[in-house]
């Protein structure tokens, strides 16, 4: 997703035990999207892996809701 400019972008991590995708914010590693057992949760920050800020069912309403959330934060 590309608004202004910044740019959010979403990378599949290799080789771990649950789906772990990289949140990108302009190259950088904003958080991680985490799905186990049907539900994805999104955790912000590049090492974040405790706290949880968003849970959904929906990976894509998910990435939207992050992207949405990510834009606002650089845009401000």
């Amino acid at each position: 997703m590309n608004v202004g400019t910044a740019l959010v972008t979403f990378r599949e991590v290799a080789n771990t035990p649950h789906r772990c995708i990289d949140v990108v914010v302009d190259g950088i590693v904003a958080g991680h999207i985490y799905g186990h057992d049907g539900t994805y949760r999104y955790f912000e920050g590049p090492s974040n892996e405790i706290i949880w800020s968003y849970s959904d069912l929906d990976l894509e309403r998910l990435k939207h809701r992050v992207s949405t959330t990510l834009l606002t934060d650089v845009e401000a």
